[in-house]
């Protein structure tokens, strides 16, 4: 029974001895790093640099390490430390697709990691060229990465990017830059200060404050996206489009650049700035080629005075430019009026803001101080902000229009 007992604990004892063994060799296997082959050079030497042995090469060198290839004039390589410092016409080819060009390189191994420096450092690939003065390269990770500032020219169109520090996802062809970003096409300018572009996709999210300029219009958001292949974009966090004299405002903005035509949902807010009339409703749109906008769903319009505010409410606002400059604002269903010598109810108005004539459809009311008026259709004539007449027109009786002079 004894010796049971002990071998029992001697086979225990062996097979914790086997595990730490395994576990060992495990972590030195893992440990192990993939050196770096001199793969040709016209001269090697021995050598000794900052206190370390090394090997010189010259004229035409070449190193490999796992499935990058590393060109320069001359270098040296540290065994021990599996590193390089390579000097001269830099070139690291990897996968075929992406070359990284300078005028030096510190290459560490065992962490896959270049650094390449020079007047202008350049990572190449078949969408797009960045230019710089230093580049991290993570081999590990497949991540490039800068922070002395660097431009990226596309080459799928005509877009060119700056950025103070930015980052490379190679897997993901993605790009991340962040502080003083100038995004410049032929058609905008686009400043933000934090930017993701999907090189493949030419899709622009927007993680900051971003403005947008062009001449026809400029737009501010704090987030969104950008697709400049189909020049369509979409806004969040206190965005806004201004066009025309025209502020639209609201939760979630959408724009389409070749069409002119921009869509506000939530909170909506129009300001034209020249007429000073603000509408506000739950949808706007505003379309710039025929210099028009809606909005729609509980409505109101406001319109300032030297010393008096119009307010109307309706279900739908139209804004519209005829082709002789002339502006005029429409308002449908369940009209209201407010202003402090003048109230009134209809169905629809229209109101020429050349002429600040207002027309009042359909069983229109109007309301000033003690008197009321009712007619077909009533027309109020305003000058200098006051109203100066009013025209009731009543077909039932086919008479003709009525003035009241006030």
């Amino acid at each position: 029974m004894g010796n049971r007992i002990k071998y029992r604990k001697l086979n225990q004892q062996a097979l914790s001895l086997l595990v730490l063994f395994l576990l060992g060799a495990t972590s030195i296997f893992a440990q192990k790093k993939e050196q770096i082959e001199i793969i040709r050079a016209d001269v090697l030497v021995g050598s000794e640099r900052k206190g370390e042995s090394a090997q010189r090469l010259l004229g035409d060198v070449q190193f490999k390490h796992q499935n990058a290839l590393m060109y320069c004039d001359s270098a040296y390589f540290y065994k021990n430390t599996n590193s390089i410092d390579a000097f001269g016409t830099i070139r690291i080819n990897q996968g075929d697709t992406l070359n990284l060009y300078g005028d030096f390189l510190h290459y560490d191994g065992n962490e896959k990691m270049a650094t390449v420096t020079g007047k202008e450092v350049r990572l190449v690939s078949p969408d797009f060229d960045l230019i710089t003065d230093r580049l991290l390269y993570d081999r590990a990770n497949n991540i490039a990465s800068y922070s002395t500032g660097a431009v990226i020219e596309s080459k799928n169109d005509s877009n060119v990017l700056s950025s103070q520090r930015g980052y490379f996802y190679s897997n993901q062809s993605t790009f991340l830059f962040k502080k003083d970003v100038v995004l410049t096409n032929p058609e905008f300018q686009m400043l933000s200060d934090t930017l993701r572009y999907f090189t493949t996709t030419e899709v622009v999210n927007f993680l900051g404050p971003t403005t947008i300029t062009s001449d026809s219009n400029l737009i501010y958001c704090e987030n969104g996206w950008y697709d400049t292949k189909l020049d369509q974009s979409k806004y969040f966090a206190n965005a806004y489009i201004i066009t025309d004299g025209k502020l639209l405002e609201g939760d979630t903005l959408f724009y389409d650049r070749k069409l002119g035509f921009g869509k506000a949902d939530g909170n909506v807010q129009i300001t034209d700035t020249i007429e000073n009339v603000i509408i506000n409703g739950e949808h706007g749109r505003i379309f710039e080629k025929k210099d028009s906008a809606i909005v729609t769903d509980n409505s109101l319009l406001t319109q300032l005075f030297d010393e008096d505010t119009l307010y109307m409410s309706a279900d739908t606002f139209k804004v519209y430019k005829a082709l002789n400059g002339d502006q005029f604002l429409f308002a449908y269903y369940g009209v209201k009026i407010f202003k402090s010598d003048l109230q009134g109810s209809c169905d629809s108005i229209s109101y020429s803001m050349s002429d600040s004539t207002i027309r009042l459809f359909y069983d229109p009311i109007l309301w000033s101080g003690e008197n009321q008026l009712t007619a077909d259709t009533i027309d109020i004539r305003t000058k200098n902000n006051k109203i100066h007449s009013l025209y009731s027109v009543s077909y039932t009786h086919l008479t003709l229009p009525t003035i009241y002079s006030v």
